[in-house]
C-alpha cells in the first residue's frame, strides 16, 4: 500500500517553533519512524492541517495500524484549514490548493520548489538509484507546507478577529463572512457585517449577493420592513432578479 515517506510536525514550544522532518531511506525505516512520531503525538490536543481529514490521517492512521502501533492522534480535535479556506477564498481565488493560497493571500513565492505531483517519482528514482539531490527540493516543498500552514492559520484568526469584518481587505473575503454567519445563523451579525459591505461596495455582483443576505437575515429575525427595504433596494438595482 502507500507510505508517507516524508511527515512532518510542527509544534510551538518555550523557544519557539520547531519543526521536524522524518524521512523514510527505505521501508525498514518506517516502523522506527512511526515509532518515534508516536512519541510526538503523545501530548498534542489538537491538529492542524491541509486537507488532512481526507488524507494525510487516514493514511497515517493505516500505517501506525500495519506496524502495530497506536495512533495517538485518533479522536483529537482537528482543524482542517482547507475548509475554511473554501469558506472565505473560493469566491475570489477558485483554486485553494495550500500553495495558491500562500501564494496570493500571504504574498509568499517559493523558490527551488518542485510540484507536488512529482514527488513520489522522486522518493521511487532514489530507491532505485539512491541518487539523493532531488530529495532536497521535496524537503523544501514539504518544510514550506508547514510553515504556511502556520502563517495561513495565524493570518485567519487575525482577519476574524479585526472588528467587523475589516480583517480581510477584499469585498469577496468579506461576503463570505456574511455568509458564513448566515449559515451558522448568526443573523444580527449578517447585518453588521452585511450593512457595513455595502457602504464600501456600490455596484458588484457581490453587492446583490449581499442585499440578498441581508433581506434573508432580516427575515430570519421577523424584521419584515427591513426586510422588505432590501428585496427593493435588490429590484432597484437588478431589475431581472428573480428571487427579489
Amino acid at each position: 500500500g502507500t507510505v508517507a515517506f516524508l511527515v512532518g510536525a510542527g509544534y510551538f514550544v518555550d523557544s519557539g517553533f520547531r519543526l521536524e522532518q522524518c524521512f523514510m531511506r527505505d521501508y525498514d525505516d518506517e516502523q522506527p519512524m512511526l515509532a518515534y512520531l508516536n512519541d510526538v503525538f503523545q501530548e498534542r490536543e489538537t491538529v492542524v492541517s491541509y486537507n488532512g481529514k481526507s488524507f494525510d490521517m487516514p493514511l497515517l492512521q493505516a500505517r501506525f495500524v500495519q506496524n502495530r502501533l497506536p495512533f495517538r492522534l485518533a479522536g483529537t480535535l482537528h482543524f482542517d484549514l482547507v475548509h475554511a479556506a473554501r469558506r472565505f477564498w473560493k469566491r475570489r481565488l477558485g483554486d485553494c490548493s495550500l500553495g495558491n493560497v500562500e501564494r496570493v493571500v500571504l504574498g509568499l513565492e517559493r523558490h527551488g520548489d518542485v510540484p507536488g505531483h512529482e514527488i513520489p517519482e522522486i522518493w521511487f528514482e532514489y530507491l532505485r538509484t539512491r541518487y539523493a539531490r532531488r530529495l532536497t527540493g521535496v524537503f523544501y516543498h514539504h518544510r514550506m507546507d508547514i510553515l504556511s500552514l502556520v502563517a495561513l492559520t495565524a493570518w485567519l484568526a487575525q482577519c476574524l478577529d479585526a472588528p467587523e469584518g475589516e480583517g480581510f481587505d477584499h469585498v469577496e473575503d468579506r461576503l463570505s463572512l456574511v455568509r458564513l454567519h448566515f449559515v451558522r445563523r448568526e443573523y444580527h451579525d449578517v447585518v453588521s457585517h452585511g450593512e457595513r459591505l455595502l457602504e464600501v461596495e456600490e455596484t458588484s455582483s457581490v453587492r446583490l449577493e449581499c442585499i440578498e443576505t441581508l433581506a434573508m437575515a432580516h427575515k430570519r429575525l421577523r424584521d419584515f420592513g427591513r426586510m422588505a427595504e432590501m428585496w427593493s433596494l435588490l429590484l432597484d438595482e437588478s431589475p431581472q432578479h428573480l428571487t427579489a
